[in-house]
């Protein structure tokens, strides 16, 4: 799940034509990676899952800093 949400390290919007293997950013009209985050929220309350949550957070920051130094 987190895989799906979370999708290509590298995806660039107008890059891919929709059709198979594209990767759509928004399901039901959220953002999969918005709804990433709330999912790690939930999931970071065990502590059993802190190292996943952890290594998810850090990936997301450094998607988020290449997005926006893109823009």
């Amino acid at each position: 799940m987190f895989a799906e949400l979370l999708g290509p390290l590298r995806y660039a919007a107008d890059s891919h034509a929709p059709g198979a293997g594209a990767w759509a950013p928004l399901v039901l009209g959220m953002e999969k990676r918005g709804l990433l985050q709330e999912v790690l929220r939930d999931v970071s309350r065990n502590r059993a899952n802190q190292r996943l949550v952890n290594e998810m957070n850090d990936i997301l920051a450094g998607l988020q800093h290449t997005e926006g130094a893109r823009l």
